[in-house]
């Protein structure tokens, strides 16, 4: 037996050094299982921490405060907006009302001519707005067909619900 193994050996030692073939079986659970054991069913979303929010305090010293800047590129906007002026009115929006109670919005190039606001008959022509730019006239033509009741967007709008603006899921 012992000339048997010398044999093979010398042959091996021609080839390269011995190896030998192991194998190793481990138990274990993924780290997703190890942290849901870990938690124990708390919600990971939007539970809140232990400790409470920290105070104004705490968040002082961790706080980074930006350097003062000023945006001198808006600030020139801003006032060549204001020296420009609006310019003369080139586009009308006109609230049409139907005698049998449809309404519907026209965008115009030019005044509607005395003409038309007494001889359409069951129509009447209402000056909603006018623009001088052709821009915001088609967005606040288009505000107004969507079934907003004006052409411009309120600033003080509510906020949204609550379910629009979270990622927490509903509670069952």
């Amino acid at each position: 037996m012992q000339k048997h193994v010398e044999k093979v050996l010398v042959e091996q030692e021609k080839s390269g050094p011995p190896r030998f073939e192991t194998a190793v079986d481990v138990v274990g659970k993924s780290p997703q299982v190890m942290l849901e054991r870990a938690l124990r069913g708390q919600d990971l979303e939007c539970a809140p921490s232990p400790g409470g929010v920290p105070t104004e305090v705490e968040m002082r010293a961790v706080r980074r405060t930006p350097p003062p800047y000023v945006d001198f590129l808006a600030l020139s906007g801003v006032l060549a907006k204001k020296l420009k002026g609006k310019g003369p009115d080139r586009y009308f929006l006109y609230r049409l009302r139907r005698a049998d109670g449809g309404v519907s919005y026209s965008l115009r190039e030019q005044r509607v001519p005395d003409s038309s606001f007494y001889n359409t008959l069951g129509t009447t022509f209402e000056l909603v707005e006018t623009f001088s730019d052709r821009d915001i006239a088609t967005k606040a033509w288009r505000r107004l067909e969507r079934g907003f009741e004006t052409p411009f967007p309120t600033v003080s709008a509510s906020p949204p619900p609550p379910w629009v603006t979270t990622t927490c899921r509903p509670p069952n």
